[in-house]
Parts: structure tokens; sequence; C-alpha cells
């Protein structure tokens, strides 16, 4: 369990990662993308929220509408990239499936940013660990959303 003071750092760098706009972004590429994948079907209907968990590759976003996170990870990066194109790197991947709330993305950098408030008991894994709660809480609340303005 954290201090309150290892604590108060996880919530300042989740809050950095902004993970309901990323939700958002990503609620909203899925309802211009998945009815061109299943036509006349609404993505937040095969979504069970109760059974979300975004840390998990077969009950996230991705895992309940496509089968797996891992095993579909890059075809929905393509479907998803700006300028599709078979040859995304990895780290195009990843950047893309973070700013559509996929994943929690490698928060290194911003632990970097604030390392006078930096405790050594906190990891990278530590805090990107702690986001997937909020992350799946933020997914939870656009199929809600859309389902009471169904």
């Amino acid at each position: 369990m954290p201090s309150e003071a290892e604590q108060a750092f996880i919530d300042l760098i989740i809050a950095e990662l902004h993970l309901d706009k990323a939700a958002a972004t990503g609620a909203l590429a899925l309802d211009e993308l998945h009815p061109k994948l299943y036509p006349g079907e609404k993505w937040w209907e095969r979504i069970d929220p109760y059974n979300l968990v975004m840390q998990q590759a077969c009950q996230c976003i991705i895992g309940q509408l496509y089968g797996n996170y891992i095993e579909n990870e890059h075809r929905i990066a393509l479907l998803l990239a700006p300028v599709p194109e078979a040859g995304l790197t990895f780290d195009e991947r990843a950047t893309i499936m973070e700013t559509h709330g996929f994943i929690v993305a490698d928060v290194r950098g911003l632990i970097a940013d604030h390392t006078s408030l930096r405790t050594p008991f906190v990891s990278a894994a530590m805090i990107e660990v702690a986001a997937y709660q909020p992350l799946t809480k933020y997914w939870r609340r656009e199929i809600l959303a859309r389902r009471s303005t169904a």
C-alpha cells in the first residue's frame, strides 16, 4: 500500500495522462469505425461494462469487441491511423492506442518531469497499473452514456 505522499504522486501522474479525454476519443473513433466493420451494430451494445477490465487483453474494449487485444492491436491501430499504412512501428501503434484510450502508455517521461516529487518506492510500472482503474471507469462512463441516449 503506497504512503500518502506516494499516492499523491501516483494521482498526479495519472491526472496528467488525461485518461478521460483518451477514452472519449476512443469511443468517438469506435462510433465511426465499428459500423464499417460490423454494419448495423453498435459497439457499446457488445461490451459488458461490468466485466470490463482495460488491463486484460480479453476483457478490455478491443478484447470484448474483436476477440483479444494482443491479436487485434495492429489491425485497429492501422484503421485509426491518420494515414493507414502497413508499416506502423511499435511506438506509432502504441501512441495511436494510447491516444484512443485503449492502453496506458509508458509514463517514464511524466515521472522524469516531476523529479522533485518522485519517491524511490513509486515505479513507472506501479503508476501504469494504477492508471488502468480510472481508464476502465472512463470507458464504462462512455458506454453507459451511449446506452442511455440510444
